[in-house]
């Protein structure tokens, strides 16, 4: 157990600056009060991407909350921060933009047509960006990088995630592993991705693999030579 390294000191500075600074006013009261409501609806969810970097103690800002939702819980995950006073900006399916408002019985036949025909290099099942005073969320449920003729998918899986405090709540956010693997398959086309899946890859040398499983599955996936080698030297 790595205790006081760097990486917790910059969790705790990070974990600090949300729950005290000016800056974060408008997202630290957006955010516990969506955190929950979302418990209260018993949504299946996790943070994701940059903003769980950031209680990580990875990276330290983030501009929007990225939410991983369970399948059956999107709609009414959406419904929840629109409640809260959000307004949906866009929203697609399977990288696929929708216009209006639909169904959940429309949703699941786009869904299903969408699958077959969407050649996105980034995209999720489904997928909603909404925002509101100060506050900006991207609402995910089932995420999907394609690069180099190859696709790695992960969804929601309560088994995959670390727990934060921040302040009296308990928070879900993926675990390490499993962005190490999307943040390198989008560097193979946003070479700009390269500087957090570099802290990441850093991070997991410094305080081990807790949860070896998901590299070791991932390596039997179809994805780039180069991240399968990198995967490796982290489980040696």
């Amino acid at each position: 157990i790595h205790f006081m390294n760097k990486w917790f000191l910059q969790q705790e500075a990070n974990i600090t600056a949300f729950q005290e600074d000016d800056d974060f006013v408008a997202k630290r009261n957006f955010f516990f009060n969506m955190c929950k409501a979302l418990d209260n609806n018993n949504t299946e969810w996790n943070l994701f991407c940059s903003c769980s970097l950031f209680f990580a103690g990875i990276t330290d800002e983030f501009n929007d909350f990225d939410l991983l939702v369970s399948k059956p819980s999107f709609e009414d995950t959406k419904c929840v921060l629109k409640n809260l006073g959000l307004s949906v900006k866009r929203e697609e399916i399977y990288g696929m933009q929708i216009d209006k408002e639909i169904s959940k019985e429309d949703a699941s036949l786009l869904e299903r047509f969408f699958e077959q025909n969407s050649n996105q290099k980034f995209n999720s099942n489904r997928y909603a960006n909404l925002i509101g005073d100060g506050v900006d969320v991207d609402l995910i449920s089932g995420f999907r990088v394609s690069a180099m003729n190859t696709k790695y998918f992960y969804e929601y899986n309560p088994n995959l995630v670390n727990t934060i405090q921040v302040g009296d709540l308990s928070i879900k956010i993926v675990a390490p592993e499993v962005q190490f693997i999307l943040y390198a398959m989008m560097e193979c086309w946003q070479p700009q991705r390269r500087f957090k899946r570099e802290l990441i890859e850093e991070f997991l040398k410094d305080n081990g693999i807790n949860k070896p499983q998901i590299l070791e599955d991932s390596l039997s996936e179809n994805i780039p030579g180069w991240i399968k080698k990198a995967i490796r030297k982290l489980l040696n």
